[in-house]
């Protein structure tokens, strides 16, 4: 790997967060937005942030998915499984952060072969709607 390849890497990295603290500004000043938490299956917890369009998802504290296995978050929009993000599990956390969140939909996480799934292949570790708030 060569010195740009990390760069670049770092450069990504930095954007991400950037959008994400920008979002979660964003959400935090929504009055209508609402925080949802829920035991994740296996151990952990898992909060969301929920507004009409968008959505910060984190889980904390999960168990390491399996050597080629990675989280995916789901938008359930009346109650079918729409992709959203692979998230790879750094140290027990996974975090994203979903422009494709309407109101109504809900969230659930899944473990995935790594890079993820068009369709659920588990049943979700962990599910999140506004009516939990």
């Amino acid at each position: 790997m060569s010195v740009d390849d990390v760069e670049a890497g770092h450069v990504q990295q930095m954007e991400r967060a950037e959008e994400q603290a920008q979002v979660v500004a964003e959400l935090l000043a929504d009055p209508d937005a609402r925080v949802v938490r829920a035991g994740v299956e296996g151990g952990g917890t898992a909060v969301a942030v929920l507004s009409d369009d968008q959505a910060l998802f984190t889980a904390t504290g999960v168990a390491d998915p399996g050597e080629g296995k990675e989280y995916q978050l789901w938008i359930l929009r009346d109650g079918v499984p729409v992709g959203d993000v692979v998230m790879p599990d750094a140290d027990g956390r996974v975090r994203a952060v979903t422009g494709a969140f309407a109101a109504g939909d809900a969230l659930a996480m899944t473990i995935e072969p790594r890079g993820g799934s068009d369709e659920p292949t588990t049943e979700p570790v962990v599910m999140l709607d506004a009516t939990q708030a």
